[in-house]
């Protein structure tokens, strides 16, 4: 195996995206917006002491502001080198772009420096595997006795090889170390999910809203849709919804959205209450639109006093 250095690092971490989009979701053919919906949606989800460094070294967030909020109002041009980088475009993205992506696809181990720790862990030899050391009888030439063994060389360059990436990754270690500390004036909480051990839960989308489901089913036996690991957010906000023109589409500032749609063909879509991705197709939901309203919505809804009435 070859050794691992910040090149293979970045290679694996684009394997292991490429092995993702195989599947649909917030990263098949990703944009700066697709990118900022993935980080909402897996927030919460990767939250280990690790993550939480990664994120606040790439987001800067400040000690007094809400993180989640934070990311919402975040400049969406600053996610394009990020999203360079997945289409292999950037050749010297930084070390915290680096680390960001690689928590926003899921590669472990990370970051860089947890990297280059496990491949000292793999390379540490045991006493069983070491070769035995040549024995010389006595009647073997004195000359062939002061030689030091051809085995005890080979022993000596593989313990000063491993000792060597010991100090190196030490030293990327202790760097990385120094500079979260620069970047960090204050620390920030862990989240409590990391101190409370919460039972497995699953759900299943019944066709309005998530339900809570046997983990033991693949397929719910009722829905007939797929039971997923329980998430709180989803299963909360993430509501099928009808829509007519009287329908509340943005909150006050007229900008933040209320609704998200899904286009299920021609002039055809489903509306919903969060963002997120279908929980069937897998594929992100689209933020509602001035231009998607004056379009498809209709302008006038029916009311019972438009008809006549039998007598």
């Amino acid at each position: 195996m070859p050794p691992k250095t910040e090149a293979t690092y970045k290679a694996e971490i684009l394997k292991k995206h490429q092995e993702n989009t195989e599947k649909s979701g917030y990263l098949l053919k990703p944009t700066p917006k697709k990118i900022q919906k993935a980080c909402l949606h897996f927030f919460e989800q990767r939250n280990q002491a690790e993550d939480t460094r990664i994120l606040n070294a790439f987001f800067q967030f400040d000690a007094t502001s809400d993180r989640k909020n934070f990311i919402k109002n975040y400049e969406l041009e600053k996610f394009k080198p990020i999203q360079n980088f997945l289409n292999g475009g950037t050749k010297k993205p930084t070390s915290e772009n680096v680390d960001f992506t690689a928590w926003l696809v899921d590669f472990t181990p990370r970051p860089f420096f947890k990297y280059l720790q496990e491949e000292n862990d793999e390379k540490v030899p045991t006493t069983e595997n070491d070769p035995p050391q040549t024995v010389n009888t006595p009647g073997e030439n004195e000359e062939d006795e002061n030689k030091p063994t051809k085995t005890r060389n080979s022993s000596w360059y593989k313990i000063a090889g491993i000792a060597l990436l010991v100090c190196i990754s030490l030293i990327l270690g202790i760097n990385y170390l120094m500079q979260e500390v620069k970047t960090n004036t204050e620390k920030i909480p862990i989240e409590k999910n990391n101190l409370t051990n919460i039972p497995e839960k699953c759900m299943a989308w019944n066709g309005i809203e998530y339900k809570l489901a046997n983990c033991a089913d693949s397929i719910h036996p009722t829905y007939l849709t797929k039971v997923v690991p329980y998430d709180e957010s989803d299963f909360k906000n993430l509501k099928k919804v009808t829509v007519d023109i009287e329908t509340p589409f943005f909150e006050a500032n007229n900008k933040t959205p209320l609704i998200w749609y899904y286009k299920l063909g021609k002039g055809k879509f489903e509306y919903y209450k969060s963002h997120g991705i279908h929980p069937v197709n897998g594929e992100p939901l689209e933020d509602i639109t001035q231009y998607h309203i004056d379009k498809y919505i209709p302008k006038h809804k029916p009311k019972n006093s438009s008809f006549l009435q039998e007598d």
